[in-house]
């Protein structure tokens, strides 16, 4: 017996393969009536954002999308399977569950939480692009219905590639353009190569009724630059100031406690970036209560520690745990977390050995991305949907969805540089076909900096002893005066608490982790249920 807690947000379909409860981000599109026999098959042949659960007759199927558009969560419980995308729904269904203790501390070093487990004790999540299936004994089957393996073109030019890559990504922002139906399509505009991409592609299709916004303190960088992309592609642009008194009143109100339950995902932090803005913008009917919010995201993402692809270094599983934990794991300034705590550590080696079985020097690029696209990606920056959610509004992330994610992972292998070199010049020259104009990358201050000299710096200072504290220093001199005003958001700490916290190395996400955790992000926002009895928080 299945019980699907929140069973008001899907719609149901009458197919071929059996019955197919639906969610969707965008309301016009419904599920492929494929005739295929497997439940892999079906779900290759979707399209969009979305998550199913398909009653068959072979059982009951939870199935994901490439980048898990929607969680969902599932835990067995008196010989019936219990199933819901929200943890709200859950929460209310099962009232008596707890937080996952090891899973707390691993969420206080990541913002997510790896694998299928998720916060609350006993409750599992569907991984992306994969498609799980209840079994009446308690017993669950899993499925991967789409890859993350990365498998280079060795045969074809850069040149070819992205003008393959270039169609693909029109094909699906035509689509997108027609589903959306006239609808307004609001982009959250940064001065970045995906956000320009993203409106060059707009234009290139004939969208017309768009509306771009920029939030950031007055005179920031990325709020000129933004103005400029909307201005030379002949969009309308809204400023949003994130001024950190009226954003900290701001959060104190009574109705960011429903943000945060709304936002929360069961196993990911709830994303704050956008909230602010849409708080403002929604107040005042800039947006369209049936708008369509299209953000930026991409599977083109960037490269961390590119040095290991050298094929002439030594690497092991072992290795590779140590260096995903040092990227992945460190929010509290302990990224040793992740190797040496032996509930984090198995869930990365389980990953590898399935997807680095021979840890081939060829394949460990393939490895990298693919553990971030099937943890961060799919987890921290899939669940910024939520926000949107909230608002009421629907979204779409076109650059993200399966096809571009295949042709992608098919790259030849020198246009995945840590710099997303040839990425960026594609995307500019997108941007100037029809802007008529070309600006520079914008990134953030430290990758502005001269290169050699940068190297140099960080050379002397890692000889001295002295690298951590500078970089400890500099972030967290830049988090306590953020463009985006985050430093607002420190829930119950003072700003010289928040000071000390980011000078001892944590980042302002591990920050929210912990007060999130601790219900004290925002006074009486009671989210978190507590912690289970029989385990240890590190």
């Amino acid at each position: 017996m299945v019980t699907i807690a929140d069973a008001d947000r899907w719609n149901i379909y009458h197919h071929h393969i059996g019955r197919v409860y639906w969610r969707c981000s965008l309301g016009s599109i419904e599920p492929v009536n494929a005739k295929v026999s497997t439940i892999a098959a079906w779900a290759r042949a979707q399209r969009g954002n979305w998550a199913a659960i398909v009653e068959t007759s072979t059982g009951t199927h939870l199935v994901t999308d490439t980048i898990r558009s929607f969680p969902i969560l599932y835990l067995r419980q008196a010989n019936r399977w219990v199933v819901s995308s929200t943890p709200r729904a859950l929460l209310r269904q099962i009232p008596n569950l707890q937080i996952n203790r090891d899973a707390a501390a691993e969420f206080r070093h990541t913002g997510f939480v790896l694998g299928s487990d998720t916060l609350l004790d006993n409750v599992h999540t569907v991984t992306a692009g994969h498609a799980l299936t209840l079994d009446p004994d308690g017993t669950t089957t899993e499925i991967e219905h789409t890859p993350f393996v990365y498998d280079s073109r060795m045969d074809m030019t850069e040149d070819a590639f992205l003008r393959i890559f270039h169609e693909q990504l029109l094909d699906l922002f035509s689509q997108f353009l027609a589903d959306a139906r006239g609808r307004q399509i609001v982009v959250p505009l940064s001065g970045g190569a995906d956000s320009r991409l993203l409106v060059a592609l707009l234009k290139h299709v004939g969208a017309s009724h768009v509306l771009t916004f920029t939030y950031g303190t007055a005179g920031s960088k990325e709020v000129a630059v933004s103005r400029e992309v909307a201005e030379t592609i002949g969009y309308p642009w809204i400023s949003v100031p994130t001024d950190p008194h009226r954003m900290r009143a701001q959060w104190y109100r009574p109705q960011t406690a429903e943000f945060l339950a709304d936002t929360w995902s069961g196993n990911a932090l709830p994303h704050i970036q956008d909230w602010y803005a849409l708080t403002q913008l929604t107040q005042s009917e800039a947006i369209d209560a049936d708008a369509i919010v299209l953000p930026g995201h991409t599977v083109v993402g960037k490269i961390h520690d590119y040095w290991c692809v050298d094929p002439t270094l030594p690497f092991s599983i072992e290795d590779m745990t140590r260096m995903l934990s040092t990227h992945h794991l460190a929010l509290q300034g302990h990224p040793e977390f992740g190797w040496l705590t032996a509930y984090t550590r198995s869930k990365i080696v389980r990953f590898l050995r399935r997807y680095w079985p021979d840890e081939a020097p060829r394949a460990r690029q393939s490895a990298m991305i693919g553990f971030n696209l099937a943890e961060r990606q799919a987890k921290y920056i899939s669940n910024s949907m939520r926000a949107y959610e909230h608002f009421g509004l629907s979204w779409s992330l076109p650059m993200q969805q399966q096809p571009v994610w295949e042709t992608w992972l098919r790259a030849p292998a020198t246009l995945l540089d840590p710099g997303r070199t040839r990425y960026v010049e594609y995307a500019n020259r997108e941007y100037s076909r029809f802007a008529g104009d070309k600006l520079d990358y914008f990134g953030a201050p430290a990758q502005r900096l001269p290169k050699t000299p940068v190297r140099m710096a960080r050379t002397i200072l890692t000889r001295a002893g002295l690298l951590n504290h500078v970089n400890n220093l500099y972030r967290a001199g830049v988090e306590l005066r953020h463009p985006m005003g985050y430093e607002a958001l420190r829930g119950s700490l003072s700003r010289a608490e928040l000071a000390r916290r980011l000078l001892a190395g944590t980042n302002i996400l591990g920050v929210y982790a912990d007060l999130f955790l601790t219900n004290s992000w925002v006074p009486g926002a009671s989210v978190i249920p507590p912690p289970s009895v029989n385990r240890t928080v590190v």
